[in-house]
């Protein structure tokens, strides 16, 4: 992915402290410290800071949008899956008007073409989810895959509403009084 050493060494190690549940974000940057040029390393950085940006916000981080635009700059260096992750992402962050339908589309192509891909599955899992959990949870494979979808709390509590929720009007047990 790099040729430069640390680089490559930082960003295996992000990889694998993400696989752990382990915070990667700093093995990213050092990664990206060693080699500004590394698209893959800029593309971990705007994916995470993207979701976990979305806690706090509607509107992508600003550093995390520039992550990406540098990833995809320097797409040729980015294996196949996230160049075509980037891709699918890119009409949802990087355009005035966010196009969450060309965005779905290129994620179902990239899903086609690497259809054992987690990270693109999960990652479609949020962009459907992040529409209106309530609307389009029938889109998604499984509603319990959701929640294997590490991308916020709050997007996790609207999909979780959308899931148990009683129906309108009638009386939820959880909010009964003791």
């Amino acid at each position: 992915l790099t040729e430069v050493r640390a680089a490559q060494a930082a960003y295996d190690e992000g990889i694998a402290l993400a696989a752990q549940g382990g915070d990667p974000l700093p093995s990213f940057e050092r990664a990206l410290a060693s080699d500004p040029d590394f698209a893959a390393a800029h593309f971990q950085v705007a994916r995470l800071e993207l979701f976990h940006g979305y806690e706090r916000s509607v509107t992508p981080p600003v550093a995390a949008r520039e992550h990406l635009r540098k990833a995809l700059a320097n797409e040729a260096r980015l294996p196949p899956p996230l160049r075509a992750l980037a891709h699918a992402l890119e009409p949802m962050w990087l355009r005035d008007h966010r196009d969450t339908e060309l965005a779905l589309r290129r994620f179902d192509e990239a899903a086609r073409e690497f259809p054992d891909d987690e990270l693109i599955a999960r990652t479609r899992v949020f962009v459907v989810a992040s529409r209106s959990p309530r609307d389009h949870l029938d889109e998604l494979e499984e509603p319990a895959d959701y929640r294997a979808v590490d991308c916020g709390r709050r997007w996790h509590r609207a999909v979780e509403r959308a899931t148990v929720a009683p129906p309108r009007g009638a009386i939820d047990p959880r909010r009964r009084r003791r």
